[in-house]
């Protein structure tokens, strides 16, 4: 994995942190990774050889984990 793909994807994670809200659907945060990845647009930060071999998927699915349960703790 490159730094500087895991670096803009943290980036991302840490702006979308700061804006969502509990069972969001378009952000991912009703616990769909595919909602949180689209609206972080991982693809735009990797090669498409990156995301095609999925080579960040374990990565960003601890953060997803992570944020989920940071952001829905409140209803938990």
């Amino acid at each position: 994995m490159r730094s500087e793909v895991l670096s803009e994807l943290k980036s991302r994670i840490d702006a979308l942190e700061q804006i969502a809200k509990p069972m969001d659907i378009a952000t991912g945060m009703s616990g769909s990774f595919l909602s949180f990845n689209m609206y972080i647009d991982s693809l735009t930060a990797m090669t498409e050889d990156e995301f095609s071999d999925c080579v960040y998927d374990d990565w960003l699915r601890e953060q997803h984990e992570v944020l989920y349960k940071k952001v829905n703790k409140s209803i938990q």
